[in-house]
């Protein structure tokens, strides 16, 4: 049985999930903290500018998304670690890739209760 904050944590990867899909700015510019950071399997490594800014020009853009494994969230405090697995088939700038990912995200809680996540990291499998 998950806790309160664990419950909160997977309900908010949902919703970033589903961000990812329908290609929502005010949802994804939501989620992600201001100082975020992704970086991603090639190795480069984008702010939250930048993850938003492929999403709106199209540059990126997610045709199928489905998580094969969610680990339960991590809690430390204000912190907490969520851990996963999905197939991702997306194109970037006009390439049309599907790959295996496994990824850590590491969230924190804002002043007003709400987790942002503030880094990501993902690897293809």
């Amino acid at each position: 049985m998950l806790t309160p904050e664990q419950d909160q944590l997977t309900q908010r990867v949902d919703e970033w999930y589903e961000a990812i899909r329908s290609g929502n700015l005010a949802k994804l510019d939501e989620i992600l903290h201001p100082n975020y950071t992704n970086t991603e399997a090639t190795g480069a490594v984008l702010t939250k500018q930048t993850d938003l800014a492929n999403f709106e020009s199209g540059r990126y853009k997610v045709l199928e998304l489905t998580p094969t494994r969610i680990g339960p969230p991590v809690v430390h405090g204000n912190s907490a670690r969520v851990d996963g697995e999905d197939v991702c088939t997306a194109t970037f700038n006009g390439q049309t890739a599907t790959n295996t990912y496994q990824w850590t995200d590491t969230w924190v809680k804002d002043d007003s209760g709400n987790w942002l996540c503030v880094a990501s990291h993902s690897w293809k499998i």
